[in-house]
């Protein structure tokens, strides 16, 4: 990334950040920093800006999930609501069904 054109102030920042999380996970935040049409860094680019793009990119997944979660559990409780209301009008029908059946034949 260096012969490239990136800058990197802390090489051992650097290397512990790649081997958390790989060199394919991260290239993809490479590509606004990158030399349109070439394989190179833009002039100034900085690891810095390109942990912070990642990490801001992991902190909006993580607040979308949460959302997506509080959607997830308001729809399922709002469906069960619904469903049950349903059941237990077409439950307390078959059970006068069966009554009306039982006094018939008695």
């Amino acid at each position: 990334m260096v012969s490239r054109g990136l800058i990197c102030t802390d090489n051992a920042r650097a290397l512990e950040w790649l081997k958390r999380i790989g060199y394919y996970r991260p290239s993809a935040y490479f590509i606004p920093f990158r030399v349109p049409g070439a394989d190179n860094f833009q002039p100034g680019t900085t690891l810095d800006q390109i942990i912070d793009l990642y990490t801001f990119d992991c902190n909006l997944r993580l607040l979308v999930m949460r959302a997506m979660d509080r959607i997830e559990i308001a729809v399922r409780a709002v469906a069960t609501y619904h469903l049950r209301t349903i059941w237990a009008s077409s439950d307390m029908q078959t059970r006068e069904t069966s009554r009306q059946a039982i006094t018939t034949a008695s």
